[in-house]
């Protein structure tokens, strides 16, 4: 569904989509209601919903991918940061989840989901109902042929992403110390099995360092602009090898490689470096590495 052109396709599969997702929420968070007994299965409803969610906002984007491709990578890089863990647990290890997850029950894990849920949904309706104040101009664009400025505030949302990304590398290097200090006394399972204390502010901080990061992506600097935010993100990404994290290496890595094909995408069409083949064939490589 287009802000300016209201398609009835599009709107019924907008309809279809979030609607099944929001069904699956209510029917989730009334699970959960019900008592401890039915956590697992509020727990799994909400996956679903978040499937489905995502699949909405994709679908509801692609008819202006131009101008929501900043969402759209963050879209992404919140699932494969944030949400990948979780989607590949629930297939290939649902008999042990809490431990592959790391959570002491199914009331810390449902809870952690509904927070990282919580978070996708706000932005995702802050992101639309944003746009709503724009229609009015896009339309006047779209009369004149011209196109939607949206240099205006991709700057400054680049810079403040990197003030964050600058000022919370030093929590999120306080705790990946003390992970790293865990796994080296008690052995790689701790790292899957065991929490580390940390105090709740610096815990909140240090998780704000990869979503920075994220936005940071999505505003698709130029290369120049890149060194320094992916040198430091760099070290922790390798870093990241000493707590016996492989896959969260592997599917950081995967961020940074879609950042580079669509940055690759926008250049001509012989100057390109990603064939449609490159990129399938290291997507293929990259799922499998990260899960090897």
């Amino acid at each position: 569904m287009s802000m300016l052109h209201v398609k009835r396709t599009g709107a019924v599969l907008d309809v279809l989509l979030f609607g099944a997702a929001t069904v699956l929420f209510l029917a989730s968070a009334v699970l959960r209601w019900m008592g401890s007994g039915y956590i697992s299965g509020a727990f799994y409803l909400m996956v679903f919903g978040v499937l489905f969610f995502n699949a909405g906002a994709l679908f509801h984007s692609l008819s202006h991918i131009y101008r929501d491709i900043s969402f759209l990578l963050f879209l992404i890089a919140y699932n494969i940061l944030l949400l990948g863990r979780v989607y590949f647990n629930c297939i290939y290890y649902r008999h042990k989840i809490l431990t592959a997850l790391e959570a002491d029950s199914w009331e810390n894990l449902y809870t952690a989901m509904a927070i990282v849920t919580t978070g996708l949904v706000v932005f995702t309706i802050a992101y639309y109902a944003v746009g709503l104040l724009f229609t009015k101009r896009e339309r006047q664009m779209q009369k004149s042929r011209g196109k939607v400025d949206m240099h205006a505030y991709i700057p400054v949302l680049r810079q403040i992403s990197k003030v964050i990304l600058y000022v919370t590398s030093i929590p999120y290097f306080y705790v990946m110390v003390l992970r790293i200090l865990a796994v080296m006394k008690d052995g790689y399972a701790v790292s899957f099995t065991k929490t580390v204390d940390i105090p709740g502010v610096i815990s909140r901080l240090a998780a704000l360092f990869v979503p920075s990061f994220a936005v940071f992506l999505g505003t698709l600097p130029s290369l120049k602009e890149m060194k320094l935010p992916l040198l430091v993100y760099g070290i922790y990404m390798v870093a990241s090898l000493l707590t016996g994290r492989r896959n969260m290496m592997v599917t950081e890595a995967f961020m940074l490689f879609v950042y580079f094909v669509m940055r690759d995408y926008r250049r001509a069409k012989t100057k390109r470096y990603f064939t449609p083949k490159t990129v399938a064939v290291c997507i293929v490589v990259v799922i499998i590495a990260a899960y090897l």
